[in-house]
């Protein structure tokens, strides 16, 4: 059984878990055995439907996998970028490092 933290306002999911997750405003969850985590981000899902029980009894999914291919490329010039920064402080860094060493009279 899965927990899927839906949007009350439009029946989005947002999120699908093992455990029941926390529940915010303007949220709620429902269960199906339907889906698995991580089916979020390959499809936008949206419960129509559920049971007195909270399982679900109708859902729509719509593959998005260039929309998430997109957004993952995206992270990864991201996260090449920061990486690339934090070399760049680095150096910074230890060269500021030395020049105070040096005004102090020591070695590196």
């Amino acid at each position: 059984m899965k927990y899927l933290l839906y949007r009350e306002s439009d029946g989005l999911v947002v999120s699908i878990s093992d455990i029941i997750p926390t529940i915010t405003e303007g949220y709620r969850v429902a269960t199906s055995d339907q889906f698995k985590p991580g089916d979020e981000f390959t499809y936008t899902i949206y419960v129509n439907g559920i049971d007195e029980n909270g399982n679900v009894t109708s859902s729509a999914m719509i593959r998005q996998r260039g929309l998430i291919q997109e957004q993952i490329n995206q992270l990864q010039v991201e996260n090449n970028q920061l990486k690339q920064d934090i070399l760049i402080l680095m150096d910074a860094l230890a060269t500021v490092y030395e020049e105070i060493l040096n005004m102090q009279g020591g070695t590196v």
